[in-house]
């Protein structure tokens, strides 16, 4: 009796763990495109960045999804210590991230110093989403099967995606390098479209093990 409640609270814990994991992927993908299609559709300009849909009518959405990301985050148990420490350093970030607007246009001198406030834990967050594509989700147990190493290879992929906007975002910034208009947009939305494939694929949703799909679809047909 007391095997089979301990081997139901695992299985509530892995599914658990599958949701969040989930549910990151698909609010990262859906954001930049929620935020620009929506908001078109309620007379709002495309922006130039993703945070600057903070000073639109779009900020409710943008607030939310961002905010739902910091705590799910800090939420969020991984395998390893270190791998928890990120979890919340990143959870943090994300919280910072609303918590410190972006630069209004117009702004005043404390305007500003929240906006560089605002850089640093977006430029942040986004380091370690991908430290999580680019080190902890590709470690395994045991010999990597032919499934597991296409999706480390996938999981690499999209940690230099992000590696690669984060680094074009900042020459942007810093140098103030001739761009489009919106390309800091699209650069973030780049990023977040990585970040979500990724965690979709941790998530199993994707891409997963035979017997791992098995597992789940069997988990979902005892509740």
């Amino acid at each position: 009796m007391e095997a089979s409640i301990t081997h139901t609270r695992k299985e509530s814990m892995v599914r658990s763990h599958l949701f969040l994991r989930r549910t990151m992927g698909i609010l990262g993908i859906a954001l930049p495109f929620t935020l620009l299609y929506v908001g078109m559709m309620f007379h709002t300009e495309p922006q130039a960045s993703v945070s600057d849909y903070f000073h639109t009518n779009m900020q409710r959405v943008f607030v939310g999804v961002i905010v739902t990301f910091g705590l799910f985050l800090i939420a969020y148990t991984g395998y390893h210590r270190h791998d928890n420490l990120l979890g919340n350093f990143a959870g943090f970030c994300a919280l910072g991230i609303v918590i410190f607007p972006t630069t209004p246009s117009c702004a005043t001198r404390i305007e500003e110093i929240v906006g560089i406030i605002h850089l640093a834990c977006a430029g942040l967050f986004f380091v370690s989403l991908m430290i999580f594509s680019v080190h902890f989700f590709r470690k395994g147990k045991g010999d990597p099967g032919q499934r597991k190493k296409h999706r480390n290879r996938i999981y690499l992929g999209c940690g230099i995606l992000m590696g690669l906007s984060i680094l074009l975002i900042a020459t942007h910034k810093l140098l103030e390098f001739p761009a489009y208009e919106h390309s800091v947009f699209w650069l973030e939305a780049v990023a977040l479209v990585a970040f979500g494939i990724s965690w979709l694929i941790k998530g199993k949703f994707i891409i997963a093990d035979v017997e791992d799909q098995e597992a789940v679809f069997a988990a979902g047909t005892q509740e």
